[in-house]
């Protein structure tokens, strides 16, 4: 299941939370899929599942510098044991500013198993004053 969270949060839109297996395939042409610099782009919450993108570019995540949990995953925010596979992805111009702990992955953050092929996370951003670990990929 793929939702957006229905009030915004800390003033923003809110990202595309995913709490069941998912794929997404994109089109051969090219699929964009921008955050539009008001949240993270895909927040994938539940344990045990398996998240597959195919095709995709993934962009203008920024989610709001407000706690360690939002400082985590500009593009893609995997906080849980599952599992993401990338395929022929990008994964690009991200960003987490700010924030009053560890900012993580600016690109992908993740804490189950992260796979990809021929795929790029790149020219994804940390800024601030806190400590920062992964621009592209904290894992």
């Amino acid at each position: 299941m793929l939702t957006v969270r229905p009030l915004p949060r800390y003033g923003r839109h809110g990202d595309l939370d995913i709490t069941d297996d998912l794929h997404i395939v994109g089109d051969p042409a090219g699929t964009v899929i921008d955050g539009n610099q008001t949240d993270r782009v895909f927040d994938i919450g539940t344990a045990g599942i398996t998240v597959t993108f195919d095709r995709l570019q993934i962009v203008g995540g920024n989610p709001p510098p407000t706690d360690f949990l939002e400082a985590q995953g500009g593009g893609i925010r995997m906080n849980v044991d599952a599992t993401l596979v990338l395929n022929d992805t990008i994964v690009t111009l991200n960003e987490i500013s700010g924030g009053i702990e560890t900012l993580l992955g600016g690109g992908v953050q993740s804490s189950g198993t992260l796979i990809l092929h021929r795929s790029e996370v790149t020219r994804n951003t940390l800024s601030g004053t806190s400590p920062l670990i992964g621009a592209g990929i904290s894992s």
